[in-house]
């Protein structure tokens, strides 16, 4: 699997996505689900799920719809995860990709994977909160950050924004405005997930998405895979994604956007 997981690092780099583009988060802990079960974005890696697309033994659609139902799960943690949901967006995207790949274009590795993206990173015609509830009447972002852009262009599906410390400045990740999600190992005693990248971090513990865009200042990410057991980080290198319309307080400092 190694060898599987390096190939795909290399493949997402070509287009322009994982390794030149952020922070992320991804699920690398073995399967404990086959094609077919209608959990597989919960219990798969994201190698094996790219893998599954490109032999067409699932679609885009299933997984974005598995993830929208994880999202809206009642006794779940979607409304504290999720400030914003691309529902129409995200099954419109899939079914493209879904679309190209029957017709028999070679795409690349992330295409049709169900992607959640840290609401600091400006995607055109939404309003970037920054997990604040001061910026909900700013105008919507009139283009792409860096880092969306490259999903994007790789065919990566958003599915929406999630939730983050205020400005992203503190490590617990506490939300006062949009509440804070659960830790994945507690929810009983209601622990914290630490942050700021919360919300990222248990989209993917829940089987929200499959991988999650974060920022990294003092160790967010790290330490939200730390809390996660089988999860990893693949972190921009210094100069693979400029700072312009990531965020309004970190922009200058979080890791992803240097």
């Amino acid at each position: 699997m190694d060898l599987d997981r390096r190939a795909f690092l290399q493949g997402s780099a070509g287009a322009g996505a994982f390794a030149l583009a952020s922070a992320t988060l991804w699920r690398v802990e073995p399967a404990m689900a086959q094609a077919g079960s209608g959990h597989e974005l919960a219990t798969l890696t994201i190698v094996e799920l790219s893998q599954l697309l490109a032999n067409r033994k699932i679609t885009s659609r299933q997984l974005v719809e598995q993830a929208l139902v994880a999202i809206k799960d009642p006794q779940g943690e979607g409304s504290r995860t999720f400030l914003s949901v691309h529902e129409s967006e995200a099954l419109a995207a899939a079914d493209q990709v879904d679309a190209q790949r029957r017709d028999g274009a070679k795409l690349p590795a992330l295409a049709g994977i169900p992607i959640s993206v840290k609401d600091l990173f400006d995607e055109a015609g939404v309003t970037t909160l920054a997990g604040s509830t001061v910026l909900v009447d700013t105008p919507a972002a009139t283009r792409n950050s860096t880092v969306v852009e490259r999903l994007k262009k790789a065919g990566a599906v958003i599915i929406g924004r999630t939730n983050l410390v205020e400005f992203a400045y503190s490590s617990l990740g506490l939300n006062p405005h949009y509440g804070t999600p659960k830790n994945a190992f507690d929810r009983a005693t209601g622990r914290i997930p630490g942050g700021s990248s919360s919300g990222a971090a248990i989209s993917v513990t829940d089987g929200m998405a499959a991988g999650a865009i974060g920022s990294d200042t003092g160790g967010s990410i790290p330490t939200r895979a730390a809390r996660r057991r089988g999860a990893a980080v693949v972190h921009t290198r210094l100069g693979g994604a400029d700072r312009e319309n990531c965020g309004r307080l970190r922009a200058a400092r979080s890791r992803p956007c240097r």
